[in-house]
């Protein structure tokens, strides 16, 4: 008996599959998990991506533009200076302009700007920061479109393209930049009025509740001026994310993206500053290296200069080179301002850095077929 279940053991034994016992190693999975996208440097580490922008440093079509609008804005300020001051002050009484004008043009550029704004008349504010957003909102919804662009990998897109997307969706950037502002506006004024109504003598019934009435309302203005703040501080960082959003996105709505960029702000403020310590050595980088560029070029002109004899004519020239670092960091800043849309994007809703819209191709128009006679005739002669 005990033989046969010794042969029965067996059998079943030599039954049993090898391959069941015996555990081989197959190697490891990178396919999968974590590291499934895993195919360069980026791909763990997104914000590798932003060295990418300064490309746009290279492109002479781009710094031009930021240029160009620069010197717009400086001429649009000292404008508005010249009709605001009258002539004693505006020439110091003696027929010289004054020194302020004198300045280097990118000082003068900042200073002219800021006085044009130090306006004892509340329009004259109103119309200047109107000039400057009409000259800045294009080439900034170009810049950042740059940006995201170089972001998701991509090449730098055609300067035509980039303007037509931009002519078409100034408006809502327009709407972005002032949104916030009449919302502030609106908040104040439901808090002057019955400030007003408070303080006058048409409450009497105040003297004697001061105490009681106090509390309450100090709590209602504090919760007033808490929204403002959160509107008003918030504004700075995200408008010019809500343009981002703008020329990134397929059908955007201003509103929309005008509250991503609050949600960015507020949800991810670690990300932000993070992601502003690089953006901030990646300009300072490009900032040494453009000063580095023009003040070699600033010190071979002058030897040039002196050399040829023409001193004259170098003056405009350093002014202009002066210029030029500005003008770097200017277009540098607000293209890395469209790549770190794209980060905080993706951190915030787990959507692909490579997911941005592009404007569909042009159809090209087939060429219009030969009528048969001209055709038949081609080819009578080809045979001859």
């Amino acid at each position: 008996m005990s033989d046969s279940n010794n042969n029965t053991g067996c059998e079943n034994q030599g039954d049993s599959d090898p391959k069941d016992s015996l555990q081989m190693h197959r190697g490891y999975d990178f396919e999968s998990g974590m590291l499934s996208r895993a195919r360069q440097w980026h791909d763990l580490l997104p914000w590798l991506q932003l060295v990418r922008s300064l490309r746009v440093c290279a492109s002479p079509p781009l710094l031009m533009m930021v240029a160009l609008a620069m010197v717009l804005q400086s001429l649009a300020a000292r404008l508005s200076i010249a009709v605001r001051l009258p002539p004693p002050v505006l020439y110091g009484g003696t027929g010289a302009e004054r020194s302020s004008n004198a300045d280097p043009i990118p000082v003068a550029w900042a200073k002219h700007w800021l006085e044009s704004l130090q306006s004892e008349s509340l329009l004259m504010m109103f119309v200047q920061v109107i000039v400057t957003l009409l000259i800045w909102i294009p080439v900034v919804l170009i810049l950042l479109r740059q940006g995201a662009v170089l972001m998701a990998g991509r090449d730098l897109e055609s300067l035509e393209s980039c303007l037509r997307l931009s002519w078409t969706r100034t408006w809502m950037a327009w709407v972005i930049a002032w949104v916030p502002t009449v919302c502030v506006i609106v908040l104040l004024a439901m808090l002057v009025l019955p400030l007003a109504y408070l303080s006058s003598a048409s409450a009497p019934w105040l003297g004697t509740w001061s105490g009681v009435v106090q509390w309450p309302i100090g709590c209602v203005i504090a919760l007033v001026g808490i929204a403002c703040g959160v509107l008003a501080a918030g504004h700075m960082i995200a408008s010019p994310l809500g343009w981002a959003a703008v020329v990134s996105e397929p059908d955007p709505d201003p509103l929309d993206s005008l509250s991503r960029g609050y949600e960015y702000l507020y949800r991810r403020p670690v990300h932000l500053f993070f992601y502003a310590m690089v953006s901030w050595f990646l300009c300072g980088i490009a900032y040494l290296l453009a000063s580095a560029v023009a003040g070699s070029a600033t010190r071979l002109l002058q030897a040039v200069g002196e050399f040829a004899g023409v001193t004259s004519a170098m003056g405009a020239s350093n002014e202009i080179l002066i210029f030029f670092p500005m003008v770097v960091l200017i277009a540098l800043g607000w293209s890395i301002v469209g790549g770190v849309y794209l980060l905080l994007r993706r951190d915030a809703g787990s959507q692909d850095i490579e997911d941005i819209w592009f404007p569909p191709a042009k159809k090209r128009t087939p060429l219009p077929r030969l009528p048969e006679t001209a055709a038949s005739d081609d080819r009578s002669g080809s045979g001859l």
